[in-house]
């Protein structure tokens, strides 16, 4: 019923996975159980070479004796040229949804670098058995990885407050958009703080769980750059659940102290000084990385270490405005491209250089859709959907998989590797 879904390669990476995303999932599981897990998975997309060092680690053996861990080596999808790394988990993460669609209810979303307090997962299967949400979104606040590596040396996972430690430990690149002290105005989220209280308002919010009954239609097309920007506009008329605040649970993941600099973000602070409208910047950030389930998200506040004060009320208040006017510039611009002469005529702060922005995404997402692979994936996963809403005469689907096997047999190297490696993760968890 359930997969957990990592996609982890590189030793930096593996190390970051086996100390603590691993292990906050084998926290979490402890509380299920047994029976609830008999038809769930974890499912790790790695290198072959990977894989043996997650085998011969203690967590694996403890955790392969509660629920089923299914490898899936991805060594020639590592090979495919001129995409960034997030185009290349994009991939991972369209065709594991496409091919688990049928077989698997819920599908969860974590990455090797996430830590999560030990209540998450049972909190949100509580919530699906009594809501039925369509999708489970949760806000994931990057940390700074030195103080949580020092906690995890010094305690066993049970006795740390992850709670606390997210709560503290900010990375700076997420206190860049402190409403307060804002320094980045291409905003995906925004928070508020009062001393030890933080509430967050998010565009781009981690998909932590999808269900697939009732919703093949929103991964028809794939999702583009990454799982949180690119989540489809179906879910905004979905049933969605957030949750208000890290009672029900809590998530952060590692990051890099050096990061900014790595990135060289200072440079463009100083560009953003020269704007006077930084709001401009903002919803032109907002027209050209947001979609209407985007909006939707944004409606709902997270809070950590809630507590009633004015002074946070304040605060709140001055997030919440500054959310609403880029909303508003958002439908103000989409209200335009209804009358493309009004477009055209109007000269307005909100629309300068925002449709050469728009192109230039048009243009990432036309060519990602154009991969090989990507569009071998979809061909394969549109027969099967078409096949399971045919009203009369329905194709075995291990046929359908033969006969994709066999369609342009002739084709280049790198096509029937695709193909193949398509074939056996569909032929893996397909309903006959």
């Amino acid at each position: 019923m359930n997969v957990f879904f990592y996609t982890v390669w590189g030793e930096y990476f593996i190390d970051n996975f086996l100390k603590y995303s691993f292990n906050c999932l084998n926290e979490n599981l402890k509380s299920i159980p047994q029976e609830r897990l008999c038809n769930s998975k974890i499912e790790i997309w790695t290198k072959k070479t990977d894989a043996k060092i997650i085998k011969k680690n203690n967590l694996f053996k403890t955790l392969i004796k509660k629920i089923n861990i299914n490898f899936v080596y991805i060594d020639d999808l590592l090979l495919i040229n001129e995409i960034s790394k997030y185009e290349r988990l994009a991939i991972m993460q369209n065709i594991f949804i496409t091919s688990h669609f049928l077989k698997y209810k819920y599908l969860w979303f974590f990455y090797p670098d996430s830590v999560f307090d030990s209540k998450l997962v049972k909190n949100c299967m509580k919530k699906i058995k009594s809501n039925n949400p369509d999708i489970i979104l949760m806000p994931v606040p990057q940390i700074d990885e030195e103080p949580i590596i020092r906690e995890f040396k010094k305690k066993k996972i049970s006795n740390l407050d992850i709670k606390k430690l997210i709560r503290n430990n900010l990375h700076e690149s997420v206190k860049l958009w402190n409403v307060d002290k804002l320094k980045n105005f291409n905003i995906p989220l925004s928070y508020a703080k009062h001393e030890d209280t933080l509430v967050f308002q998010n565009f781009h919010t981690h998909p932590l769980v999808l269900k697939t009954s009732g919703n093949y239609k929103a991964f028809l097309n794939p999702l583009h750059p990454s799982l949180d920007e690119g989540i489809p506009e179906e879910f905004a008329k979905k049933k969605i659940f957030i949750p208000k605040d890290d009672r029900f649970g809590i998530c952060g993941g590692l990051l890099e102290r050096d990061f900014l600099q790595k990135n060289k973000f200072h440079s463009q602070t100083e560009k953003w000084k020269q704007i006077k409208n930084k709001m401009s910047i903002s919803i032109s950030f907002a027209i050209s990385h947001l979609n209407s389930s985007h909006i939707k998200f944004s409606q709902k506040k997270y809070f950590m270490n809630k507590k009633n004060s004015s002074s946070i009320n304040k605060k709140e208040i001055k997030l919440n405005n500054m959310m609403t006017e880029i909303v508003k510039g958002y439908d103000h611009y989409n209200s335009l491209l209804k009358n493309i002469k009004k477009l055209v005529n109007k000269k307005n702060i909100y629309i300068n250089n925002i449709p050469s922005n728009l192109l230039v995404n048009e243009k990432l997402r036309k060519n990602f859709q154009n991969l090989d692979i990507i569009k071998l994936n979809f061909d394969i996963f549109k027969k099967i959907i078409k096949n399971k809403f045919r009203k009369n005469f329905k194709i075995k689907n291990i046929n359908i998989l033969n006969n994709f096997l066999n369609e342009n047999i002739n084709k280049n190297k790198k096509i029937k590797n695709y193909k193949s490696f398509l074939a056996n993760i569909y032929k893996q968890n397909l309903i006959s």
